[in-house]
């Protein structure tokens, strides 16, 4: 005698009420997927399938529920393996590139400053090949929590791959705001790191860029922040550098040099 949306999950009851309407606008079959409570409280995926069958003027419904928990569990997983790093489980290049996109669409809204900051661990390979990768993947996934931590929950952590990682953080106040963020992240590098009887140290470099233009690509500021990380290695690492026009000039400077040998090797 109770109605079964008291038995589906509150996330899923959108989809149940979807599939209902559509009968009721004359569809022969619909087919919704949400979860459905048990009688231990724990809920299970399941999957509906209904037909509408007329009658005499009137119709009903005849459905058939069944339980497609393991096959939804599988997919979630492939589809967090699809969008993160195995390693450390933040977001992957993929996903990175995308909230990239999106937080230059949002732009449009004139919400405050975008910012990508590259991030690299100084001299990462030396630990790596004195402590092993075993250490050095034990380093790689402190550095992400430690990274986490200083970053909110609305920002995107990624890992390109290495010891390489970039964070994009929507709606900042303005380029200070950006520099700050950097420093905070500088200084979490410089804390110790303690993997079983070793402690090291590994520092970071940071490369800062940003824009409140929506119609910038999103390859172009991740280039820019690699240019500007690429600054802060030849400054002596362990700090942080802002793309500018310098840096601009520069890289017009190399793909102009870069045009004129390809041509020339043609």
């Amino acid at each position: 005698g109770r109605h079964e949306d008291e038995f589906v999950h509150l996330d899923d009851v959108a989809a149940l009420h979807a599939s209902r309407e559509q009968l009721a606008r004359g569809a022969e079959h619909t087919a919704a997927t949400f979860r459905f409570r048990c009688r231990d409280g724990s809920y299970s995926w399941t999957e509906l399938r209904s037909r509408r069958v007329e009658g005499d003027g009137s119709w009903l419904v005849v459905s058939a529920l069944r339980d497609v928990s393991e096959h939804q569990q599988l997919t979630m997983a492939l589809k967090h393996e699809a969008s993160t790093d195995p390693l450390t489980g933040v977001a992957n290049r993929t996903v990175l590139m995308d909230r990239l996109r999106q937080g230059l669409r949002r732009m449009e809204r004139g919400n405050g400053v975008l910012v990508v900051l590259y991030v690299d661990l100084d001299r990462f390979k030396v630990v790596n090949d004195s402590l092993g990768h075993r250490i050095g993947d034990a380093i790689l996934l402190k550095m992400a929590e430690r990274l986490l931590h200083h970053i909110r929950p609305s920002d995107t952590l990624a890992r390109l791959g290495g010891d390489e990682f970039v964070i994009v953080a929507e709606n900042m106040a303005d380029e200070h705001a950006a520099t700050e963020l950097a420093k905070r992240i500088i200084e979490a590098g410089r804390e110790p790191f303690q993997v079983g009887v070793e402690e090291c140290v590994c520092a970071l470099s940071v490369g800062v860029a940003s824009t409140v233009a929506s119609q910038r690509a999103a390859e172009d500021l991740l280039r820019e922040a690699d240019l500007a990380l690429y600054r802060a290695k030849d400054r002596g690492r362990d700090r942080a550098e802002v793309f500018d026009e310098e840096l601009q000039t520069k890289a017009v400077g190399r793909l102009v040099i870069e045009r004129m040998l390809r041509r020339a090797l043609d």
